[in-house]
């Protein structure tokens, strides 16, 4: 199964020139290794809250690339909240987590139409990714304009017992700083 890490790496190659958008190293790393930490919350390895992040089970995954950061986790005896965590094993481990995902998404598919696959690529991130609004406000953000309308059409479809709030949905408290998210 492809990781979040993975997944990320895919979505950033620029076909035209064989890397990665320029987003930055910082922003990267971050995205990548906020991308282990939602595998092993998804693999009931690890809990989140606003306080804190939580070992669930330190048992190994199986994926090297997660065992790694599981087990940074597991050693350490200090209460961190999630956006502590980034900090730590994005410096400690940032780097080789992009590696181990670059090698992985390879060793998946060696065969595939890289051209076709580049074009594919590229039309997904200029619709999806870098859009008007992450080129003015980079990446991670939300458009609360457009938050706001999506929660009022999904009210003509449903019906709520109470008004939706759109701070219960989505926080910025675990993004970098704006200049860090910006597209280079």
């Amino acid at each position: 199964m492809i990781t979040f890490a993975e997944e990320t790496l895919a979505l950033l190659l620029d076909d035209k020139t064989g890397t990665f958008l320029p987003i930055g190293k910082y922003a990267l790393e971050h995205a990548l290794v906020g991308g282990v930490l939602m595998d092993l919350a998804f693999a009931d390895r690890i809990d989140t809250d606003p306080e804190q992040l939580i070992l669930i089970d330190a048992a190994p995954t199986g994926n090297p690339m997660l065992d790694r950061v599981l087990k940074r986790i597991s050693d350490s005896s200090e209460t961190r909240d999630t956006a502590a965590w980034l900090e730590i094993i994005s410096e400690e481990q940032g780097e080789s987590i992009q590696e181990q995902a670059i090698e992985s998404l390879i060793a998946r598919n060696p065969a595939a139409d890289a051209a076709l696959e580049q074009r594919r690529l590229q039309l997904a991130i200029d619709a999806n990714v870098v859009t008007d609004y992450t080129r003015a406000n980079g990446m991670g953000g939300i458009d609360d304009a457009r938050m706001a309308k999506a929660l009022e059409q999904l009210a003509e479809t449903y019906e709520f017992q109470s008004a939706p709030d759109a701070s219960l949905y989505f926080t910025d408290a675990y993004l970098p700083g704006e200049a860090d998210r910006m597209l280079k």
